[in-house]
């Protein structure tokens, strides 16, 4: 969880070029030709804003996804943490 757009387009370079790194040389040629948007929807973690992780969430709720699993990889863990209970788990408690 990104606090400002600044931060946000940092944390997506960082998390999400390992991610594009590992297609351009996967085994699977169908998966190297796949475009990374595709790609990207299919393996990407949650990557945005409070807002943008409500709307993300909300998107799976909406196809029936009822559990999450989360996880929040690297030093910025705790502070991630905070902000998901502070910011995003209200606006599904509310919806209950």
């Amino acid at each position: 969880i990104a606090a400002t757009e600044n931060e946000l387009a940092e944390k997506k370079t960082r998390l999400l070029e390992p991610l594009l790194r590992n297609k351009r040389k996967h085994p699977n040629n169908d998966i190297r030709q796949m475009p990374e948007v595709e790609y990207l929807a299919r393996r990407a973690p949650l990557v945005g804003t409070a807002q943008q992780i409500v709307d993300q969430i909300g998107s799976f709720t909406l196809r029936g996804v009822t559990n999450f699993v989360v996880d929040f990889p690297g030093s910025e863990k705790r502070e991630s943490l905070r902000q998901f209970a502070e910011r995003v788990l209200p606006v599904f408690n509310k919806e209950r």
